[in-house]
């Protein structure tokens, strides 16, 4: 059947023929979506581990490649993993260029959120040198 996609034939050949998805084939595909745009940022938007300096974002020529790249490739294994009629999302159909902006979007709001880790990292740095200091005044019988 055209209009059934390959992850309800698997459910139904390893539950049984009456068994159907437990989702809707949107549902499933919004999650598909995510889950590919969220773990490829993550495992390719970033650097490699450098210590002390943790995975620092690509830069601007790299993520813009990364994204394009995922978006046709997104495309595709959406092709592969979907029948045609469940290839959208809300009558909105699943793009190379949608999921380069969606990719886009997530990729500098996880870049910002490691920034803001970081500066709250470094306060609290900070913060501690500080409150050492003032034990070892205390310690040392240098406070007042």
């Amino acid at each position: 059947d055209p209009a059934v996609s390959t992850q309800e034939l698997e459910m139904r050949a390893k539950c049984g023929a009456s068994n159907k998805l437990p989702v809707s084939p949107a549902v499933a595909l919004t999650a598909y979506v995510r889950h590919c745009i969220t773990k490829m940022n993550m495992c390719m938007g970033f650097s490699r581990q450098i210590p002390g300096m943790d995975r620092q974002p690509l830069g601007a020529g790299l993520q813009e490649r990364h994204v394009k790249q995922l978006g046709a490739a997104l495309v595709a294994a959406i092709g592969r993993d979907f029948a045609a009629p469940h290839r959208s999302i809300a009558s909105l159909p699943i793009t190379a260029n949608l999921v380069t902006e969606l990719a886009q979007a997530h990729l500098r709001a996880c870049v910002l959120y490691q920034n803001e880790l970081s500066n709250a990292l470094a306060r609290a740095n900070m913060e501690g040198e500080e409150a050492r200091r003032q034990e070892r005044m205390r310690i040392w019988g240098y406070s007042s």
